[in-house]
């Protein structure tokens, strides 16, 4: 079991007390059928339908805090609750049917188009362009501003050694125009 399961079925158990303290018997029992959160039924999920089941415990959370006073939610627990599993669910997302953690993925992005980068000339391929570009969408789309002018910086200082025509040099300009916040200032290059 992954550690992404584990938190996620703990705060499934969480969600199903605290219905437990909030509604009937009855209601509690056909709110956790609806959602799909019986402990039978989860031992058996993988992380996707874990991760797609706690998007629908949190659409139920959403719903019944228009339906509820905002102060009874507040006051519940439920708020902070909500809070909690929706920053730990955007710090994921599914890719390749399989749940990834959006950091770690960045990060590994990062360190392979470095890697990329500093290849030899003659060891760069059509391939190596293909997955540097992918590092670079990866980057673009889910890493922090700090990433994403750590990337540039390390193309332009690619870019940099070599006089002649460079085969990175449409990526960077791409980059940077994409993401101006890419584009670090002359102090930060040195």
């Amino acid at each position: 079991m992954s550690i992404f399961s584990e938190h996620i079925l703990k705060s499934l158990n969480d969600y199903k007390r605290l219905l437990r303290r909030y509604l009937s018997n009855s209601e509690r029992d056909k709110a956790i059928i609806n959602l799909g959160i019986k402990r039978k039924s989860l031992k058996f999920d993988n992380d996707v339908i874990l991760y797609n089941k706690a998007h629908r415990v949190l659409s139920d959370i959403e719903y019944w805090s228009t339906q509820l006073n905002r102060t009874a939610t507040e006051y519940s627990g439920i708020d902070e609750f909500y809070q909690y599993l929706k920053n730990y669910l955007t710090q994921y997302r599914i890719e390749n049917n399989a749940i990834v953690h959006v950091n770690q993925r960045v990060s590994c992005a990062l360190v392979q188009a470095i890697q990329i980068i500093a290849l030899p000339k003659s060891e760069i391929s059509d391939s190596n362009v293909s997955k540097l570009d992918d590092c670079i969408q990866t980057v673009a789309k889910f890493g922090t501003k700090d990433q994403r002018v750590m990337l540039a910086k390390a193309l332009r200082n690619q870019q940099s050694e070599g006089s002649e025509l460079n085969i990175f040099t449409p990526t960077l300009d791409h980059f940077v125009k994409s993401y101006s916040d890419a584009a670090p200032c002359e102090e930060s290059l040195v």
